[in-house]
């Protein structure tokens, strides 16, 4: 009789294991090296922004009074227009105060929108559907990456 051998090596199961686990861990090294540029977190922001005056739009349609998006360097709230005064205005999770991330400075580029002081909006969103927007400046304090988000057509757009 012949005698059986043993035979040394892995299966094809072991391999494609070891191969599947290689890769989670190479895919999460890379992730974590990598991070995102500061061109990215700059348009990041503006992008945040940019959804942030289309809400405050729909908000002003839906309750039927001027809401206004109070815009400064860290951080953005919005404000609803009622017996002749702003007050803070918050609804959910969407139509709620903001902050921007950190290292990214916005400053707001304003234009005559009456008697302006740190505590009145910025941006105001008529029920009407008419906007009154400001130009936005974005900038990166730990690098020069810059963008500008300017009105047109009742949005604003990248420069």
């Amino acid at each position: 009789m012949l005698a059986l051998s043993k035979q040394r090596g892995f299966t094809l199961l072991e391999i494609i294991v070891v191969v599947v686990i290689v890769s989670v861990i190479v895919s999460f090294a890379t992730l974590s090296v990598g991070g995102i540029s500061t061109n990215d977190r700059v348009e990041r922001t503006a992008r945040k922004i940019q959804r942030a005056v289309e809400l405050g739009a729909e908000e002003a349609f839906l309750v039927g009074h001027p809401i206004g998006m109070l815009i400064s360097h860290d951080a953005y709230e919005y404000q609803i227009y009622k017996q002749g005064r702003w007050e803070n205005h918050s609804r959910g999770q969407l139509i709620a105060p903001a902050t921007f991330k950190s290292g990214i400075v916005v400053e707001v580029l304003e234009q005559d929108l009456g008697a302006q002081n740190d505590t009145q909006p910025n941006m105001v969103f008529l029920p009407d559907g008419e906007r009154l927007l400001q130009t936005v400046l974005l900038s990166d304090v730990d690098s020069d990456a810059e963008l500008t988000l300017s009105p047109y057509a009742g949005q604003l757009l990248f420069d």
